[in-house]
């Protein structure tokens, strides 16, 4: 019960920033959504945003393990960021950058969704269903 206290909080945090940043992002605040950005990392995972973008997924990962049991609700935050960042790099025709932080998000949400079944909501199946277009890596048959 505690671990699904503190995973939902995760998400509800998550959910709160992508909201302000989505705002700030129509307002045309866009050095604001990098700060933003900045702040979520650290905020909500721990880990700063520029270690984020420099690291491997697999060092990522690393870091979000006690021993062998991964935090899956930072992981899913983190890789949300990543994603996030990676469609506005997108936007801006910055494809290497973007692909770079597609397939980092890709490995991070498959990696926590795998880990928690708290976070087997349509919402992170869309995301993962979007990384995996973007990157042209085959869909994975659900686990029933």
């Amino acid at each position: 019960m505690l671990r699904k206290g503190i995973v939902e909080r995760q998400v509800e945090a998550l959910v709160r920033t992508l909201f302000l940043l989505k705002r700030r992002e129509e307002e045309g605040a866009l050095a604001e959504v990098r700060q933003g950005l900045t702040a979520a990392s650290k905020e909500l995972t721990g880990i700063p945003w520029n270690l984020a973008r420099t690291m491997t997924a697999e060092s990522l990962l690393g870091l979000l393990r006690n021993g062998s049991l991964l935090d899956a609700g930072r992981a899913a935050v983190l890789a949300v960021l990543l994603h996030e960042h990676g469609m506005r790099e997108e936007s801006i025709d910055s494809n290497g950058a973007a692909r770079t932080e597609f397939s980092k998000a890709l490995v991070l949400l498959e990696a926590a969704v795998e880990s928690e079944p708290l976070l087997r909501t349509a919402e992170f199946e869309e995301r993962l269903a979007d990384l995996r277009v973007r990157l042209g890596v085959p869909n994975r048959p659900k686990k029933g």
